[in-house]
């Protein structure tokens, strides 16, 4: 829901894109200190959160569901990774693979805000 329309849950979906906004900040603001920022962004898991009668749709419509030591197995593989400011995207039967962003076009000069911005509290 952080990376894509999640029409079903508005409120979730903006939550969530918050926290893929955050790692994507915060990952280079770190990583000269050796801190890496990432989020495993997996497809629906079979954990407590689901109630009965949203997994016993998923069961009808055949829809594969992760299990909690899928996505576990992805956190782990972050913890022992350097990448930062990844968001990994975990899907059933599928390798986890880094969602990968696309650029904003800037200003046609090409150049980027300046870092004083946000230094001096304007930003």
């Amino acid at each position: 829901a952080g990376l894509i329309s999640y029409p079903p849950d508005p409120v979730y979906a903006a939550a969530k894109h918050g926290v893929i906004g955050f790692v994507r900040a915060m990952a280079p603001r770190l990583s000269g200190e050796q801190i890496t920022v990432n989020a495993v962004c997996p497809g629906l898991t079979d954990t407590g959160m689901l109630p009965a009668s949203g997994r016993e749709a998923i069961a009808r419509e055949r829809y594969p569901l992760l299990s909690a030591a899928d996505v576990a197995s992805v956190v782990v593989g972050l913890l022992t990774g350097s990448g930062t400011g990844q968001a990994l995207v975990c899907q059933p039967g599928r390798e986890a693979v880094s969602y990968r962003f696309r650029n904003v076009p800037g200003p046609a000069s090409g150049q980027a805000p300046p870092a004083t911005l946000s230094k001096n509290g304007w930003v």
